[in-house]
């Protein structure tokens, strides 16, 4: 009887399900805001979704950039209307080293922690809150771009922010949350989508 009175307290950690809108801002190494190039690929924002085990981002134009499959782990990269289709088991080439990073910061609302991640020749810093996560174990999976690394070290905490430092190419791409929605998904918010053809 204690028992089923004592787990009868505990609650299921409540994951986020929904929209994250991002800012992006890309500069050279010295802070000159000349990538126009990015911002053609890549877009002045995107429109990130996220459920259990799916998610998908769109630029401001409702052009696709990426989408993730959690039944079959697969990944797709998208580039005009042409979309690249990858097995997101492929592990990088360059594992990534995680650290604890001091910075702290206000990000749409919320008290944001940060952390380093090293991989290949770009030095990237997350920031998150735990308010805002997913299982990390539905991801576990994903090792493609070392978001299951990131997952882990995070708890599961979506970034809110992160600066990228692309030491070989010599850019800086910062990106940052202005919205924060929860909002119910379903499976069809992440069909394949029309349009597009799949390489």
């Amino acid at each position: 009887m204690l028992i089923t009175l004592f787990s009868s307290f505990i609650h299921a950690p409540s994951y986020f399900t929904g929209k994250i809108v991002y800012q992006h801002t890309f500069t050279d190494l010295d802070g000159k805001e000349t990538m126009n190039a990015l911002y053609t690929a890549l877009g002045r924002e995107q429109h990130y979704l996220i459920d259990d085990k799916n998610y998908k981002a769109l630029n401001e134009n409702g052009r696709y950039i990426q989408l993730y499959n959690g039944q079959t782990n697969t990944y797709y990269h998208f580039s005009g209307n042409a979309a690249h289709k990858i097995d997101a088991a492929t592990s990088s080439s360059s594992p990534a080293v995680i650290t604890k990073h001091p910075g702290k910061e206000k990000i749409a609302g919320f008290d944001c922690q940060a952390l380093q991640m090293e991989t290949g020749s770009t030095t990237t810093i997350y920031y998150y809150s735990d308010k805002i996560k997913v299982d990390p174990a539905t991801y576990a999976r994903h090792q493609f771009g070392d978001w299951n690394k990131y997952m882990e070290a995070s708890n599961g905490a979506l970034p809110l922010k992160f600066v990228m430092k692309d030491h070989k190419n010599k850019f800086i791409w910062t990106s940052v949350a202005k919205v924060v929605n929860e909002q119910k998904m379903s499976t069809e918010d992440f069909r394949f989508p029309a349009g597009y053809q799949l390489k």
